[in-house]
């Protein structure tokens, strides 16, 4: 319920001139399934000749356990973000900073 007006108010008023859609806080594919299932009812019914791609933001424990699982999404994906500073916290990892490098832990946090 948090994106649905936005989503809607965006494509409505901007669609055919979007090349793309980041998508925040992508868990499971289903979540890209909503929005592409948005956006290809909002193009049809607006008459817009131009596709517009979906980019995936991971940023929870969530998104990653399903990583592999979001990209072989089959439809609008067209790039897949880490989102580190989110996805620490979604983590409850001490960092010094958002989303910056803890110093005492051994090798690469990330």
């Amino acid at each position: 319920h948090y994106m649905y007006r936005d989503v809607v108010d965006v494509m409505e008023q901007a669609g055919d001139r979007l090349d793309t859609i980041l998508v925040p806080k992508v868990g499971v594919p289903a979540d890209l399934y909503t929005v592409e299932a948005m956006v290809n009812q909002i193009e049809m019914a607006k008459g817009f000749r131009t596709r517009v791609g979906l980019e995936a933001l991971i940023e929870t424990a969530l998104g990653m356990a399903n990583v592999e699982a979001i990209a072989a999404f089959p439809g609008r994906l067209e790039a897949m973000h880490f989102g580190v500073a989110d996805y620490a916290a979604s983590c409850k990892a001490r960092t010094v900073n958002i989303g910056g490098l803890n110093p005492d832990y051994p090798g690469d946090q990330w």
